[in-house]
Order: C-alpha cells, then sequence, then structure tokens
C-alpha cells in the first residue's frame, strides 16, 4: 500500500522538470470538476506571489516590453537569462502565442543550443538540470504549438539520454593504497590465517606388536608447513616484490689423511 507520507517525500526530492512533468500527468488523469476544483485552488495560492511577480508577468505577456528587455540579448548560454527564462514561461498567458513564438525563435531554439544539445556539449549538470526544466516546461505549455513542442520533445530526450549514458559510465573508484600504506589491516588479516587450527589423526598403535589394528588405521592428514610469521608478514606486504630462495646446499668432502 502507498502511503501519501511517502509520496509526498519522494515528490518533495525529485528534480524541478520531473515535478513538472508528474504534476501534469497527475492533472491530466482528474475529471473535469476536479481541474476546475484544481484551478481554484492554484488561482488562490498563486494570490501569495502575485505582488512579487507582477513586473515580470507584465513584460512575458507584452511582445512589445519582451523584445526590448536587454537582459536576454546574451541568449541561454547565460545563466542569468536561462533563469529570467524560466520565469517568462511560468508566467507565460495560456492563449499568449506571440510572446510563445517570439522566446521559441529567440531563445529557445538557436543554433547554440541545437549543437550543444545534439553534439553532446552538455557537461555541466547545472545546465543540464536547466535546460531540462525550460524544454519540459515548453513541452507542456499551451501557448507553443505542435511542432515547436515536437522540438522541445527531442531535445528533452537527447540530455535526458546524455544523463543516462554519464551515469553509466561513471566507475566507482577501485578501493586501493600506494605501497607502504594499509600495512596494518593486512597484518591482522594474515595473523589471523597463519596458525589454522586443524584436527590431525594419526594412527592407532597397538601395545602388544607395535603394529597398527586393520580396524583402527586411519589416514594422516598432511598438514601444510608454512614459515614463520615475520618472513612471511615481511613477503605478502603491499609494494614489496621478491622472491624467497632457498639456502644452498653445501656439500661436504672429506679427504683421506
Amino acid at each position: 500500500m502507498v502511503c501519501k507520507e511517502d509520496v509526498l517525500l519522494w515528490f518533495k526530492d525529485l528534480e524541478g522538470y520531473k515535478r513538472l512533468d508528474v504534476m501534469y500527468e497527475l492533472l491530466s488523469m482528474c475529471v473535469p470538476f476536479e481541474v476546475r476544483f484544481l484551478g481554484s485552488c492554484i488561482e488562490e495560492i498563486g494570490k501569495h506571489s502575485y505582488q512579487e511577480l507582477r513586473g515580470s508577468a507584465i513584460i512575458a505577456n507584452d511582445i512589445d516590453k519582451l523584445t526590448k528587455d536587454s537582459t536576454l540579448t546574451q541568449g541561454l548560454f547565460d545563466e542569468g537569462v536561462r533563469h529570467r527564462v524560466l520565469i517568462y514561461l511560468s508566467l507565460l498567458s495560456a492563449s499568449n502565442c506571440k510572446c510563445a513564438n517570439w522566446l521559441y525563435k529567440t531563445l529557445l531554439r538557436t543554433e547554440w543550443v541545437e549543437s550543444c544539445v545534439l553534439r553532446g556539449n552538455v557537461k555541466d549538470e547545472n545546465l543540464q538540470s536547466e535546460l531540462l526544466l525550460l524544454f519540459t516546461m515548453g513541452l507542456y505549455h499551451p501557448a507553443f504549438t505542435f511542432d515547436q513542442k515536437n522540438f522541445f520533445g527531442n531535445m528533452l530526450a537527447h540530455v535526458i539520454e546524455q544523463r543516462e549514458c554519464k551515469k553509466h559510465l561513471t566507475t566507482k573508484p577501485f578501493p586501493s593504497y600506494s605501497p607502504g600504506m594499509g600495512y596494518n589491516h593486512l597484518q591482522t588479516i594474515i595473523s589471523q590465517h597463519d596458525t589454522p587450527s586443524v584436527p590431525v589423526k594419526t594412527t592407532t598403535v597397538c601395545q602388544t606388536d607395535r603394529v597398527p589394528h586393520p580396524q583402527q588405521t586411519q589416514t594422516i592428514i598432511p598438514h601444510p608447513i608454512s614459515g614463520p610469521v615475520e618472513v612471511m608478514q615481511m613477503w605478502t606486504r603491499p609494494g614489496f616484490i621478491g622472491q624467497v630462495h632457498p639456502p644452498p646446499e653445501v656439500n661436504f668432502s672429506f679427504r683421506s689423511i
């Protein structure tokens, strides 16, 4: 069962473009009277920020003031311009196709935007998030035409694909240490496995004839002979490369006097 608190926590941690996508899909699933009721609630909530956004709303819906806005001359390459366009799209009227068309041709579909997205040059995460939000708002905004929304959908798919490819290619760093480091941990592991307690059974010898009894004869389990602990730790130390050589054989010859 899905709890309301879990859904709210999940929605709270979503990115901006995913939040808009989820809300749009939920509104599309509502019946007409629910949509009208939610519209009244949204209108009432929107009054809280009416005075703060009133000036931006006038510019966003007036083609003359929008074209004379000098802060938009640098295009979407500038971070401040992207933020301002996001505000203008959120305040753009649903029937204002003239301003939507100007934003589309002047800012949203430029040579820089197409080359940056189609060639995979969107590396910065903040730039990716802002472009995803812009394309999502353009995709769902009713003031744009079908062809314009189709362009936004293609750009949105490209940016999402680039982000997913980057996540798959990013590998976690392999845990390692430089020579001479981490030796204490390795020494503890070696000391735990150097002296294993393996039960070894020996043959039972009869006290009378010193011959093993046939029914009591058992196989002797060979136990590997390991060197001293200090020597093994020295040769298994990280960054130490070497080979233990056996002592040279010494032949003793006796000369007859």
